[in-house]
């Protein structure tokens, strides 16, 4: 298979606004070279003050530039960030060596933007892995950064990870052999080092295995990386070589979560993947691919009522989707399918299911809803409860 492999990766450790940080800089030169090691023909990109300049324009010029490049369905194209991560207003921006949100969002990067050209560069696997928050940028910035970015990777097909989950802080420590990292990016860099194939739910499993090794072993706070993984089979693909992985299990192990929006269906999905290494499908993500792939021009619920189940009468699409997406795994986490049909036809395929229901209030839901909409128009209460 001919395929073209792009590594993007920026690490910032001086601010012109914000603290500086220690490791960030090693991060980036080092897992650069590991991709190089693993992926020989890859072409990699560091953007560290030790071989570029690390401001705004610089690194939008280089995503812009690979947007523009002439990808396909084979290809994969990673874009890795170690420095300040900031949410503001609902949205999640990455902070360069010259931003300053106090004179303007416009110096900050978002995330929607990356995600936006990962997906424009036309290639097949887009991953997206950032290993912020490893200070407090200000008090005035809220510590929710993540779950907007997360959100954004699943509706549009990237594969995110992130070093640490909502309101944790991601470590740095001096490791005996080198001069320093990450906790997070040192666990991915030797989980990359170690691993036979690079299958991004046994390199999730292993992050997550090594991160918290090292937390206890020199008495850190808790730190929980996580991935949203869009399309759905991209978890059983292998980094190293583009094909998929085949899972081997006796019984394949499903968690089917059932509840209402805003009732902590994906909270509880993300406890399950790092407690107990399940990989997390959100039956969402299908909803949207069939969606953008239809252009359908009103909203995604009248996109599923007026032509994916109204007009075709086919109520259990999106569970063959998810079903057909997920045959290479051995043990998912399945969060948010609508309709009995989907339920009773995941039920039948043959999986050991275990279904849950959580619930919760129509006022607690709202108020999720709302926060989750800041910077955007949420939904009146009625038409959020139709």
């Amino acid at each position: 298979m001919d395929r073209k492999v792009k590594i993007i990766c920026t690490g910032i450790n001086k601010y012109d606004s914000y603290r500086t940080l220690s490791f960030c800089e090693n991060d980036a030169e080092e897992l650069a070279d590991v991709f190089n090691e693993k992926i020989p023909d890859c072409e990699s990109i560091k953007i560290t003050s030790k071989n570029r300049t690390t401001n705004k324009f610089n690194v939008l010029s280089i995503l812009e530039e690979t947007s523009s490049e002439d990808y396909s369905e084979d290809d994969m194209v990673l874009f890795y960030f170690a420095g300040h991560g900031i949410n503001l207003d609902g949205e999640d921006y990455l902070a360069l060596s010259d931003s300053n949100h106090e004179a303007g969002l416009d110096t900050l990067l978002s995330t929607e933007c990356i995600i936006d050209l990962l997906k424009q560069s036309g290639s097949g696997t887009n991953i997206l892995i950032i290993d912020a928050c490893r200070s407090h940028v200000d008090r005035g910035v809220s510590n929710r950064f993540g779950s907007r970015t997360a959100a954004l990777a699943n509706k549009k097909g990237v594969v995110a990870f992130f070093s640490c989950d909502i309101g944790e802080i991601s470590q740095e420590i001096i490791f005996p052999e080198n001069s320093g990292h990450g906790v997070f990016t040192y666990s991915l860099i030797e989980s990359l080092r170690s691993s036979e194939d690079g299958a991004i739910a046994k390199l999730e499993k292993s992050v997550l295995e090594n991160v918290n090794t090292i937390c206890r072993e020199n008495n850190l706070s808790a730190q929980s990386p996580y991935a949203s993984v869009a399309p759905a089979s991209r978890s059983s693909y292998d980094i190293f070589t583009g094909r998929l992985v085949q899972f081997k299990a006796e019984r394949k192990k499903m968690v089917l979560i059932v509840g209402p929006s805003n009732a902590g269906k994906t909270t509880l999905a993300r406890y399950l993947q790092r407690k107990f290494g399940y990989s997390h499908i959100e039956m969402s993500s299908f909803a949207y691919e069939r969606y953008e792939s239809e252009e359908y021009e009103s909203s995604l619920l009248d996109f599923l009522e007026d032509v994916l189940w109204d007009r075709c009468e086919d109520f259990d699409i999106l569970a063959r989707d998810m079903l057909s997406s997920v045959e290479s795994l051995d043990k998912v986490v399945v969060s948010g399918p609508r309709r009995m049909e989907e339920i009773n036809t995941i039920l039948s395929d043959g999986w050991e299911v275990y279904p849950v229901f959580i619930f919760a209030n129509s006022k607690i839901r709202f108020r999720r809803h709302k926060e989750e909409s800041k910077s955007r128009e949420p939904l009146k209460n009625t038409e959020y409860l139709r």
